[in-house]
């Protein structure tokens, strides 16, 4: 590849790249601090798709189709096995005894699956 080809290249990736980044908007922030309204507002004025937030019951729902809540189980399982979701978090005298991390690392994981939703979303339609 010669100097102009490759420079052309590099140009066209850099203009893909911030025609993405200016297409796909994160709003995070504290509990309760009005994201989503805002979120649906701003995806309102600029025309862009709204994707909901991330609800705790997605953490726990089986992913073959049931649409099964799995916290259904935890009157069968041990306690060390049974699920850790936000209401016993608050709850739980000792967060730090290391359930918590999984209740996270979820929580990571479906927002994750969320934003590449939105990606795919970007690249099949380019909006």
């Amino acid at each position: 590849m010669d100097n102009l080809t490759s420079a052309f290249v590099r140009v066209m990736r850099f203009e893909l790249t911030l025609y993405f980044i200016v297409q796909v908007v994160v709003v995070d922030g504290n509990i309760a601090a009005g994201k989503t309204q805002f979120a649906k507002r701003l995806a309102e004025r600029f025309d862009l798709k709204f994707f909901p937030p991330t609800r705790e019951k997605q953490l726990f729902l089986l992913e073959n189709g049931y649409n099964y809540d799995t916290r259904g189980f935890d009157s069968l399982l041990p306690e060390a096995l049974q699920s850790y979701d936000l209401e016993k978090f608050y709850s739980d005298p000792h967060p730090e005894h290391g359930r918590v991390g999984k209740l996270q690392l979820m929580w990571y994981r479906e927002k994750f699956m969320d934003y590449l939703l939105a990606l795919r979303h970007l690249v099949n339609t380019g909006a």
